[in-house]
């Protein structure tokens, strides 16, 4: 039987490990908190607004550029503007289109379907066009202006261009809308706001997310040289399962976003996603198998004994890691579907 002064000094060990471990896990999540207040300081928004330049009073040689923003309608039925200086990381090109309302004294709603046409051609330095980088033929659209609301003047905005993945370079945007008498009984003009990513923004992005990544490699290197250091007959399960963990989290910190910013493609994205379901329902996994470990098996640090559980969560860790490869090939079949344009209602043909 251990003596009085035994469980006095056992106590007091554990009260220490106990301080020790508030402490340690108090001093991550400070660090983990300045690390995020850090990267929200520096941070730029993601998006911004493309600059605008009002060309109605512009000759038309003059226009070539410019983001114009405002077209009459009573003027030629194909309106073009330009988006320069698209760099590697701007992937996304959002243009809206806003009709103005015509002024009338009628007290009254007005929904209308109209169908559109887009064409968007790569440019050179001089705008001369290089290549046509995008077709949009026969694309629908519901206007529906309030005229009994005397405070907007403008009717519902529609998506006149999505592109998620564009190559860096300069573009001229040509639309044209069909039945253009139509609409010009209630609409004036038609005014564009266009929005691309920040690359300040992505830069500073894939830098922090790197410096995530190289932390989680430094991270897994310290442990496996701890990890194979230790003798084999003093290992536990745990000290097994965080091998795998360690090597999962490199890979939930995406090696492959440089790729997949600068270079998008259907494959890198799958092996991303792959990397970031198999981490989490690695995760899962191990909090399942340490639940009854920790409740049945706690005053026993090594132990042979095969468990029911055991070979229940044998047969769930095979089919976790079945449901998370149908989860990645099924989210890469969507993405393949819709990446020219996720604004669609149905896959690309």
């Amino acid at each position: 039987m251990p003596t009085t002064e035994a469980k006095l000094l056992t106590l007091r060990v554990d009260e220490m490990n106990r301080q020790k471990n508030w402490l340690c896990g108090g001093g991550i999540c400070v660090l983990i908190a300045l690390v995020y207040l850090v990267v929200w300081a520096v941070m730029p928004a993601l998006f911004t607004a493309i600059k605008p330049v009002d060309c109605e009073r512009l000759a038309v040689e003059d226009r070539r550029g410019k983001f114009c923003v405002h077209f009459p309608l009573n003027g030629p039925p194909v309106f073009q503007t330009y988006v320069m200086d698209i760099d590697s990381f701007n992937q996304y090109l959002h243009i809206r289109a806003v009709p103005v309302k015509a002024k009338t004294d009628r007290q009254l709603l007005i929904n209308k379907n109209i169908t559109f046409n887009v064409i968007i051609e790569e440019v050179a330095d001089n705008f001369l066009v290089t290549r046509q980088a995008h077709l949009l033929q026969n694309q629908t659209a519901v206007i529906s202006c309030d005229f009994t609301d005397q405070k907007s003047d403008v009717c519902s905005k529609f998506t006149l261009v999505l592109k998620p993945q564009i190559d860096p370079g300069n573009y001229r945007i040509s639309f044209s809308i069909q039945k253009l008498d139509e609409l010009r009984s209630f609409v004036s003009a038609v005014e564009l706001e266009g929005v691309e990513i920040d690359s300040e923004y992505y830069s500073r992005y894939v830098a922090v997310r790197y410096v995530f990544f190289f932390v989680s490699v430094l991270f897994m290197v310290s442990y496996l040289c701890s990890f194979f250091r230790t003798p084999d007959h003093l290992k536990v399960f745990e000290q097994y399962f965080m091998v795998v963990l360690a090597f999962a989290l490199c890979l939930f910190n995406d090696p492959l976003l440089y790729l997949n910013v600068l270079l998008p493609n259907k494959y890198s994205i799958l092996v991303s996603v792959v990397c970031n379901v198999s981490y989490i329902s690695t995760l899962f996994l191990f909090w399942a198998v340490l639940f009854p470990r920790i409740s049945l098996e706690n005053d026993v640090p090594r132990t042979l004994q095969l468990r029911l559980w055991k070979v229940a969560y044998m047969g769930v860790s095979r089919s976790d890691q079945v449901f998370a490869l149908f989860f990645s090939v099924s989210f890469t079949a969507v993405a393949w579907a819709y990446m020219e344009n996720p604004a669609s209602n149905s896959p690309k043909k």
